[in-house]
């Protein structure tokens, strides 16, 4: 839910500039600069105020809420080795604190960061299988299906189709329509052969993303990143003006965060590739490779392997194959 950063602001001016008040306003402060306005340096700002405020007060629950939720911000911004510190620093708070939505949230965003680029996959499943035992004791049904979301991830980068299906499933019963879910199922299906069930749950999911709207930028780009991931291994092309009206939005949009900006160039990468756009190959080249990252968001593929498609598509058939060591190096690792 969206919420208005003037309210907040508003908000602040109305209490201590001191106070705890203060501090726990400064946390949904940071959160709205950092995810809806794009504004890191901000986020980090209102972070830093409400830690002072915390730690000065000696109020470990807020402590440990402002370092959960600037996990979320730093892992959207790219910044995943503060994820992990930062995410690690709440997860030991939790031993003072009965926080189960912040100790969660910070067992999330820390296994996010732990595979997407360091590619550990054992300590990363290690905080999906933590966050999952609390978000069933919590028995939030968001939480819960962002934690099966996550143990489908690493399964399916793993080549665990069948516990892939499992998780999916129970997810799938919770919310038919959650994008994330029918992103990572869809992909599950075309990577093991079953390229109908593959169209099935792909037709769900850009039903999902057209019926909510642009309300999630993220959910636009796993969409269209499915439809390119789909195409690549089917050859089947008739999805992909869908996926870029998503991704035109997504790029349009006025404050999107790094995450989301690389995705999006991620899907048009995919997109170039299925089409043979030289053109279009070498622009989305440049925009990756100067904002690297081991993998794209929701472990859709790994970003080295998509530069050496860019290349091969390219002709430079030199550099195509030192991005696919790199991959084939992180992707074993």
């Amino acid at each position: 839910m969206r919420v208005f950063p003037q309210i907040v602001s508003r908000a602040l001016e109305m209490v201590p500039p001191d106070s705890l008040a203060a501090g726990r306003l400064s946390v949904r402060q940071g959160s709205i600069l950092g995810q809806q306005e794009g504004n890191y340096d901000g986020a980090q700002a209102a972070f830093a105020r409400a830690l002072t405020i915390a730690r000065r007060e000696g109020d470990v629950g807020l402590e440990m809420s402002t370092l959960a939720c600037a996990t979320r911000v730093d892992f959207h911004h790219n910044s995943f080795q503060k994820c992990i510190d930062e995410g690690l620093l709440a997860i030991e708070l939790a031993h003072q604190v009965d926080d189960l939505r912040a100790e969660l949230e910070a067992h999330y965003y820390v296994s996010g960061s732990l595979f997407l680029w360091i590619g550990d996959h054992a300590e990363a499943s290690y905080h999906a299988t933590v966050m999952l035992e609390l978000a069933e004791k919590l028995r939030d049904r968001q939480w819960l299906i962002a934690a099966l979301n996550l143990h489908s991830i690493l399964c399916l980068l793993s080549g665990d189709w069948v516990g892939q299906r499992d998780y999916s499933d129970r997810g799938l019963t919770l919310w038919p329509a959650d994008v994330r879910l029918l992103s990572a199922r869809a992909r599950t299906e075309y990577l093991a052969g079953n390229v109908d069930q593959g169209e099935v749950y792909l037709q769900r999911l850009i039903a999902a993303a057209q019926r909510y709207g642009f309300t999630e930028s993220l959910d636009y780009t796993r969409a269209a990143i499915a439809i390119g991931v789909g195409s690549l291994i089917t050859g089947v092309v008739g999805n992909l003006d869908v996926a870029e009206s998503f991704l035109s939005e997504v790029l349009a949009s006025p404050s999107p965060t790094p995450s989301v900006i690389h995705s999006g160039h991620a899907g048009l990468g995919l997109l170039a590739v299925a089409r043979g756009d030289v053109a279009a190959c070498r622009e989305q080249y440049i925009a990756l490779d100067s904002h690297r990252r081991p993998m794209v968001e929701g472990g859709a593929i790994s970003i080295d392997r998509l530069l050496g498609l860019l290349s091969q598509t390219m002709g430079d058939l030199d550099q195509a194959m030192v991005h696919f060591e790199d991959s084939l190096t992180f992707c074993r690792k």
